[in-house]
């Protein structure tokens, strides 16, 4: 269903929110209803970033319910796996280099990984049409 804290899921904030109704008697004279007002309370706890054990601390340290009408809110960050694809490059059989695997991923650019990765694009024996430089534009 998508709800609920799921296994690897980090509780990053925390709020205590306490709502209390209450009337005005400003209309105590008149025959209406007095209207109603909701006041709310928040306490509000950061703990992103923290461990397990500081994360329950962090949540034991909050004050303990004292009416029906305390809500707790967890604010929480899932972590999901980002699709990649493995990418296998054959050099030719003269320049006697090994097959090199990349892990990509979602939108990389290719050849910008390549480069990051010290992969040469550019044989420097070639003939060129660009600037003659590093062959790293």
């Amino acid at each position: 269903e998508g709800v609920g804290i799921a296994e690897g899921d980090s509780i990053v904030g925390a709020t205590l929110a306490l709502r209390q109704s209450s009337s005005s008697s400003s209309s105590a004279q008149s025959n209406e209803t007095p209207p109603l007002q909701t006041v709310e309370e928040r306490i509000d706890l950061a703990t992103e970033c923290l461990g397990y054990d500081a994360t329950i601390s962090a949540l034991a340290s909050l004050p303990p319910p004292s009416s029906p009408s305390e809500e707790l809110l967890l604010t929480v960050k899932r972590i999901r796996r980002q699709p990649g694809v493995d990418v296998t490059l054959r050099y030719p059989p003269s320049s006697n280099e090994p097959d090199a695997t990349l892990r990509l991923f979602a939108g990389e650019n290719l050849r910008r990984a390549m480069l990051t990765r010290g992969i040469k694009l550019n044989d420097p024996l070639a003939r060129r049409f660009d600037s003659g430089g590093r062959g790293d534009c």
